[in-house]
């Protein structure tokens, strides 16, 4: 099912500018209903304010159906450049197109 998850952490917006500054690929962590962990891919993230950074779902099933299962979320981002790691934890909903 197509859609985009909005994943809404509180961190510090400092926090964010390296990612808004080229840092692109992340990963998004969820658990299935029966606990089993889930970690995949994603390069479609931007900053939609304070709190909230968005994903755009292109072959994510499995995230979809765990997000709406258990809306707990965690994502990763790496900047190999300068060696640092952005982490961001919250809850997420799944918006539909439309």
């Amino acid at each position: 099912m197509a859609g985009e998850v909005r994943q809404r952490a509180v961190a510090p917006r400092s926090d964010l500018a390296g990612f808004e500054h080229g840092v692109t690929l992340g990963f998004v962590a969820t658990t299935s209903p029966d606990g089993a962990p889930n970690v995949s891919p994603k390069s479609t993230f931007f900053v939609v304010d304070d709190n909230t950074i968005a994903f755009g779902e292109i072959r994510s099933p499995g995230t979809i159906r765990n997000l709406r299962a258990n809306p707990r979320i965690e994502i990763n981002f790496v900047d190999p450049f300068v060696r640092k790691g952005y982490r961001f934890a919250g809850t997420a909903g799944v918006v539909e197109r439309g």
